[in-house]
This record gives structure tokens, C-alpha cells and sequence, in this order.
């Protein structure tokens, strides 16, 4: 029998040459059927090789597949919201007896040879963890005649179902308690890296400072990179510089954790108490929420039911394409810890934190 390579394998079968060594290395993310036909051709199984033509189309697969498209990195990291989201996908999709293909695209590859590759994936349908992408990166996904459902993103002038966060609501949410506590001048730690989200975030800031009457000209907002260490360096900077009159917030609330986490370190450093002197609400509730001093205020977001609900909403697409679409927003909610004071509504709220 001769001995085929695996490129001319996925070739002949019009698929990943990925796909072929999955099935080789019996992993998941293969049907059976399409698993057979690789080991039949491999020459793992003792029987002649049929002769499949590379230009059939694809059978149904009975799998889906999840793109995580990462467009620099700075956000889809190795962290709980992103794992426990992945989890909740696998989950739904194989208790619905369809197998998860993962496939990632990153900033280094050609992103018209990744969808070419795409095409030749054999797939029911398309779960696209869109939290980088923008408007743009999207344009090249519509080549794909399957039916597709961004995760963690949403974008309103585009013909795609999406299953995101109520960002803007959850800030809101988190502006009100601030309020109810008696915070009066209430800052924004924003993200210096842009994702669709932390924009919807900080709509949600500036609607909550008009929504309550405190709609300042300069609305005092710090731009941290987020990650935790940058963050804590930065507003190491910005705090070395302020000017002598600025007014520090009495509360700031953030567009993540980390960047919560980073600043309060450094304003720390600097001699302001957290919470007696500033106030801080994080955004995530990741585990370095809890082990932080003092144990950080924040929004937690259900994972599980985003990914849940995503899964549902492509089976439903892919048994009964419709027309219009659906743009669906997650809940989440506010965990109070040890961050945030109640001040008193009293009290004159817009002084320097006094420091040690």
C-alpha cells in the first residue's frame, strides 16, 4: 500500500492538514467518518485506499468550530474569562453530539490564507471570538458560507448574530453604587489598548456622569496599559506629575482588573489609603481580585452563559437560517469586597485624598 504524506492526505480529502493529524493522533476535532477516511488513507487501517475526489464538497461534519481571533494578543490571554468561556462552548457543543474544532488566528499569520484554510474546514457552523477584532477583520469572515456567531463582541452595522456583555449597563450599574456611596468625583482608569468593549465601557462612564448630573468639562480619566504591571508603572508616572491643584477622584472605576489592580499599587506607593482616601471597582472579577489588599470591588461577568447561550443561538441558525439578526447582551454583577467606602453624601467629595 503506499504510504501517503499527511499534506497529500488533507489534499485529497479537502481538508486541514491539522485535521489529519488530529485524526492520526486520535484527539478530538474530527467526526468519525471523516477520521476513518484519514486512517484508511494513512494506511492505519488494513483495507485498500478508496478513491475520494478532492473536489467533492464536504458531508456534514457534525462539528463546529470555535476562531479565536487574536489581532495583537493584549486581551485574549491565558486567563479564567477566556478558558472558563472555551469550556462552556466545549461543553454545549458535545452534549448536542457535535465535536469543537478550535482554530486560532494571530496578528504573525496571512489572515487570506487562514480564511482559504477555513473554507476547506469541513463545519456546521462558526463560533468567533471576536473581543480584538474590529469592524474591518470582520469583512473577511463574510467569505464563509456557513452560519456564524461572534462571541465577546458585537458590531450593529453588521449582518452578524453576536452573544456579548452588557458593558455599558454593568458600568452603569457600577457608577450608581459609587453614587449611592456617597462618591461625588468619580474617575475612569481606561484602557490604552482598544477593544469594542472597554469603548462600550466608557460610553457607559460618560452616560452615568450626565445620567447624574455630573458631567464635568474634564471628567478626570488616566489612559493604563492593561496589563498589571504597565498599568502600576504608568500611573507611577502620572502621580509623579500631577498638578498641584488636580482634584483626585474620590472613587475611580476601571475597564479590567488589571488595571485596577496595577493602580492601586501605585497610588499606594504614594501614600493614598484605598479605600479611605480613593475608592476602586475592577471589571472582570479575576482570581487576583480576591488575594489583592485590600480585595478588589468588581463586576463579574457569566461566562458560562455567554458561551450557553452562543451555542444555542448557532444551532438554532443552523437548523432554521433566518433573516434578521440577533444582538444579545449577557447580565453580570457587581461583587462588593473591600475597595470601595461609603463617604456619606455630606460629606464635601471632591478634595485631594488626604495622604498619610
Amino acid at each position: 500500500m503506499k504510504k501517503l504524506k499527511n499534506k497529500e492526505i488533507a489534499s485529497i480529502l479537502g481538508i486541514s492538514p491539522s485535521a489529519v493529524s488530529l485524526a492520526l493522533n486520535n484527539k478530538p476535532g474530527v467526526s468519525e467518518t471523516m477520521r476513518d477516511k484519514i486512517l484508511s488513507l494513512s494506511g492505519a487501517k488494513n483495507m485498500d485506499i478508496p478513491h475520494f475526489q478532492s473536489s467533492a464538497p464536504p458531508e456534514t461534519s457534525r462539528s463546529i468550530l470555535l476562531i479565536v481571533h487574536k489581532k495583537h494578543g493584549e486581551i485574549i490571554i491565558d486567563k479564567p474569562f477566556f478558558s472558563n468561556l472555551i469550556e462552556s462552548v466545549q461543553l454545549e457543543t458535545l452534549a448536542r453530539n457535535y465535536s469543537l474544532k478550535i482554530m486560532y488566528y494571530t496578528s504573525n499569520m496571512d489572515l487570506d490564507a487562514f480564511i482559504q484554510q477555513l473554507k476547506t474546514t469541513p463545519a456546521d457552523g462558526i463560533l468567533l471570538l471576536a473581543t480584538e477584532m474590529l469592524s474591518e477583520d470582520l469583512q473577511y469572515y463574510k467569505q464563509l458560507n456557513l452560519p456564524i456567531v461572534l462571541l465577546d463582541n458585537t458590531f450593529v452595522f453588521e449582518q452578524f448574530d453576536s452573544v456579548t456583555l452588557n458593558n455599558t449597563t454593568a458600568i452603569l450599574g457600577a457608577f450608581e453604587y459609587a453614587y449611592r456611596l456617597g462618591h461625588r468625583n468619580i474617575g475612569y482608569l481606561k484602557s490604552s489598548v482598544f477593544i469594542n468593549n472597554f469603548d462600550f465601557r466608557f460610553d457607559g462612564y460618560l452616560r452615568a456622569l450626565r445620567q447624574f448630573t455630573l458631567a464635568d468639562p474634564k471628567p478626570p480619566v488616566f489612559s493604563l496599559h492593561c496589563n498589571i504591571e504597565l498599568a502600576y508603572l504608568k500611573m507611577k508616572t502620572i502621580l509623579d506629575h500631577l498638578p498641584a491643584d488636580f482634584r483626585m477622584p474620590t472613587c475611580f472605576l476601571s475597564d479590567i482588573d488589571y488595571i485596577a489592580i496595577g493602580s492601586m499599587r501605585a497610588f499606594q506607593e504614594h501614600g493614598y489609603r484605598i479605600p479611605e482616601d480613593i475608592s476602586i471597582i475592577g471589571f472582570d472579577d479575576n482570581a487576583a481580585c480576591e488575594v489583592c489588599v485590600p480585595q478588589l470591588t468588581t463586576i463579574r461577568v457569566n461566562h458560562t452563559d455567554i458561551g450557553r447561550i452562543a451555542v444555542d443561538n448557532l444551532f438554532a441558525r443552523i437548523k432554521e437560517p433566518h433573516s434578521y439578526n440577533v444582538h444579545i447582551q449577557v447580565s453580570s454583577e457587581l461583587i462588593v469586597r473591600q475597595s470601595v467606602k461609603s463617604i456619606g453624601s455630606s460629606r464635601n467629595n471632591e478634595g485631594k485624598g488626604a495622604l498619610k
